[in-house]
């Protein structure tokens, strides 16, 4: 049942503290389980505890409560940690206003949503992740055994992600940067090999009460209304009336964001019942502004999108002029929420600056010409090596608004 290697079971021969990530859910359930007991039947003297990362409202009502009946079952204690910011629910709220901020400011080129998604899970790499690795930082010194639930099975990837998941993983110090953990720590996914099937045998047959998403008919445990959840999980959620408020709250920033849940698949769209009156006359405005979003942003030129290291060229004037007109036509669509915040003097003071980058760049660009005996295109998109090279589209934006009032 237990996946294990020699690496690991030095560390549990050392007595080295084993802290258990637990979220309630039936992977944490087994993990705990087949861990501490592998643990004291190698006779580990060392800490033993189960660890629980609170992500607030969105996770299932009885989450907490599992967590603690499964550490009072198996005498370790349960250390419960989370961020003071918040949960998941501020966390994507505040992630949607710092992103208007940026949208405003014209520190990015397109609206970026606020929710996580499978490619950018910072929902597990903040608020479960780093929350739980910090405070081992504080509380270890010497290696700690890091247990996961992760399993292979999860994966719908047989070569990605999940899907290769190790055994084990050692922290390690990596181009002189401080390991996440201490020096020597491991990541042990013990039941990384345990298909889900067994998974829920094991539950079924074990003595903890079963957690109240599967009694829901769901098949996985932790966050109510999840990114990687299905359809049909996502339904089952909604069944729960104690999840009824928090549907609201996430369907509320789905409408008012006009970003879906899930690419192109809406949350209110799941149980449109539970909406409140405003939310189901909002609903149908909120998916029209969001094809309208698309397809206006659909025409900024791919090579002035966000990569890494961004901006890489300065626009030329049409670029520039392009950008302007898409943001203008994208605040008329979303409301007030996308308008700029420069009066006429920041304008005039962009402008200034502006011009001072484009004669320095034709400076350069002419004497490399000359070097090269080649006559200068100035139409061409150039290079440029600081965030300075986007005053072109601020300042023709502002000319643009101006322009309209």
């Amino acid at each position: 049942m237990i996946s294990t290697a020699p690496e690991v079971d030095r560390l549990i021969d050392t007595n080295a503290p084993i802290v258990i990530c637990v979220s309630g859910g039936k992977d944490s359930y087994l993990v705990a389980e087949q861990v501490v007991s592998y643990a004291r039947n190698r006779k580990h003297a060392g800490d033993l505890i189960l660890c629980y990362s609170d992500l607030g409202r969105v996770v299932w009502a009885d989450a907490r409560l599992q967590c603690e009946q499964l550490a009072e079952r198996l005498q370790v204690p349960l250390k419960v940690v989370g961020l003071n910011a918040g949960g998941l629910m501020e966390r994507w709220s505040k992630r949607w206003q710092d992103n208007l901020t940026r949208y405003k400011e014209l520190s990015c080129v397109k609206l970026i949503l606020p929710w996580s998604t499978p490619s950018m899970r910072f929902c597990t790499s903040e608020l479960k992740t780093a929350v739980i690795q910090s405070w081992i930082r504080k509380t270890y010194k010497q290696p700690v055994l890091c247990v996961l639930g992760i399993r292979r099975d999860e994966s719908r990837s047989k070569t990605s992600g999940r899907g290769i998941a190790p055994v084990f993983k050692v922290h390690h110090s990596s181009n002189g940067k401080k390991p996440t953990m201490p020096q020597g720590s491991i990541d042990w996914n013990a039941i990384v090999e345990v298909k889900t099937d067994t998974v829920f045998q094991i539950l079924r047959s074990g003595q903890q009460p079963t957690p109240s998403a599967y009694q829901f008919g769901s098949s996985r445990f932790s966050c109510c209304f999840c990114i990687m959840a299905t359809s049909a999980d996502l339904s089952a959620a909604t069944c729960d009336p104690r999840n009824h408020d928090l549907y609201r709250a996430q369907c509320e920033l789905e409408i008012s964001s006009t970003f879906a849940f899930r690419a192109n698949k809406w949350l209110s769209d799941i149980a449109p019942e539970i909406l409140s009156d405003s939310q189901r006359v909002r609903l149908p405005l909120a998916k029209i502004k969001a094809t309208k979003r698309e397809a206006i942003e659909s025409a900024i030129p791919k090579h002035l999108l966000y990569v890494k290291g961004w901006p890489i060229a300065i626009p030329t004037f049409e670029e520039a002029t392009l950008i302007a007109d898409t943001r203008l036509r994208l605040a008329e669509v979303n409301g007030t929420q996308c308008s700029l915040h420069y009066g006429s003097s920041g304008f005039k003071s962009l402008c200034r600056t502006n011009s001072i980058e484009r004669r320095k760049s034709k400076q350069e660009n002419a004497s490399q010409t000359n070097t090269r005996s080649q006559k200068p295109n100035s139409n061409t998109t150039r290079p440029l090596s600081n965030r300075s090279s986007y005053l072109c589209s601020r300042s023709v934006s502002e000319s643009l608004k101006l322009r309209r009032k």
